[in-house]
């Protein structure tokens, strides 16, 4: 049970750069109180800006407009979030906290029960620590997806994040329709997004994502769409892999939260 968790929640924690999440309280007493995410900052860490096609291009410009446009973004450079995990299958209940610097440093921890299962990046260097495998530096496609998605205003940045972006068509989900992208960047594989045609909000990610044990595909549903400090925002993701499906609920999220550098740093047994 516990490897499989350590994979689940860890394709989370690589994914949370979608809508964000997480924090150590302790360290974040200030700063101003909401329930969303926010915030760019230049990124130090994208790719040269590669193939896109017009098609795919107007449906990112849309989503941007759709979020909140960069002046929003552009208001805070810090961000924390906590919420709630549950895993229907195995019956359990947790919390998420998630702690975001711009341009690119993030920590998130995700706790069942007193088991913690917690990922980082300082900027430069990717760590992981679950009870399964314990603390590691990550390598090779491990730190090149979470490098990528803790990027802090990431929906601002796609074009220069993914090198090759195309349109694949418009699709039904559920009673929405979508216009479906993919999304490539050399050492990661594809993924897919699913933009509403109408609010232009993106509502579903497939993707596939590296763990401790291999490679494995991760679909993410994205609901609830709250508007605070200018953005909106999802507030519900659903999530599920080859193994496991779980829910994460955002309860809370504050912007401009004062956030030392070493709170992302990798514990110092990290190998």
């Amino acid at each position: 049970m516990t490897k499989t968790l350590a994979f689940a929640l860890f394709v989370f924690l690589i994914s949370s750069a979608l809508p964000a999440q997480t924090t150590t309280p302790s360290a974040h007493a200030a700063g101003s109180q909401s329930t969303s995410k926010s915030a760019p900052a230049p990124d130090q860490n994208v790719a040269a800006p590669g193939e896109i096609d017009s098609q795919a291009s107007a449906i990112l410009d849309r989503y941007v407009a759709a979020i909140g446009d960069k002046d929003a973004w552009a208001k805070y450079s810090s961000r924390v979030s906590k919420g709630t995990i549950q895993v229907p299958a195995m019956s359990m209940t947790g919390t998420v906290e998630v702690d975001e610097k711009a341009p690119n440093k993030m920590r998130s921890v995700v706790t069942i029960g007193e088991t913690p299962f917690e990922q980082g990046f300082d900027g430069t260097v990717a760590w992981a620590d679950d009870p399964q495998n314990g603390p590691r530096v990550l390598q090779g496609r491990e730190l090149e997806e979470l490098r990528r998605d803790s990027d802090y205003a990431r929906p601002l940045h796609l074009r220069t994040l993914y090198p090759s972006i195309k349109f694949l068509g418009k699709e039904k989900l559920g009673d929405h329709d979508v216009q479906v992208i993919e999304l490539s960047a050399p050492q990661t594989g594809p993924e897919k997004m699913y933009f509403d045609t109408k609010s232009a909000l993106l509502l579903r990610v497939v993707a596939s994502r590296a763990g401790p044990d291999g490679v494995g595909t991760v679909e993410s549903m994205l609901e609830d769409y709250t508007e605070i400090d200018g953005l909106k925002l999802p507030m519900t993701v659903h999530q599920t892999t080859s193994s496991v499906s779980y829910v994460v609920h955002l309860t809370s999220v504050r912007h401009g939260v004062d956030i030392p550098d070493a709170t992302f740093a990798a514990p110092e047994s990290a190998q």
